[in-house]
């Protein structure tokens, strides 16, 4: 058995999805009820956002992503890549509305299982390397 997880068992761990809490939070620089607004409209844009995304190291093997003995690798795309040591696909660059930065999160297992049409990231990764090879 391998000592990665596959994209059904992530799925059936329900693992988090990434808030706003996970990468600091936002706070108004002033009490107006406009201030309150602005934070409370960027708070959900930045969650929806990051709903894309699980916190904490690898959900394929449990290594670390970010910082500087992490295991993210860049892809070709920019701001895309994955671990190093089991490939499973992570962020490091992200630009919305109200967030611009560079750190690593892995992307939830429902999203890769939404687009790989596979359950199985095992079957997800065979498929990606044969495509890229061709």
């Amino acid at each position: 058995m391998s000592e990665f997880k596959t994209i059904r068992e992530l799925r059936e761990a329900q693992l988090p999805r990434a808030t706003i809490d996970d990468i600091g939070k936002l706070s108004a620089t002033n009490d107006t009820d406009e201030a309150a607004k602005i934070v409370a409209e960027a708070t959900e844009e930045i969650n929806r956002y990051l709903a894309s995304f699980t916190p904490g190291p690898c959900p394929g093997c449990g290594a670390e992503l970010g910082g500087i003995f992490g295991s993210f690798q860049w892809g070709i795309c920019t701001g895309e890549g994955a671990c190093a040591r089991c490939e499973y696909p992570a962020r490091g660059q992200h630009a919305s509305k109200y967030l611009t930065g560079s750190f690593v999160l892995p992307y939830h297992p429902d999203l890769l299982a939404a687009y790989s049409g596979s359950p199985d990231f095992e079957e997800s990764r065979q498929l990606e390397r044969r495509i890229s090879s061709e």
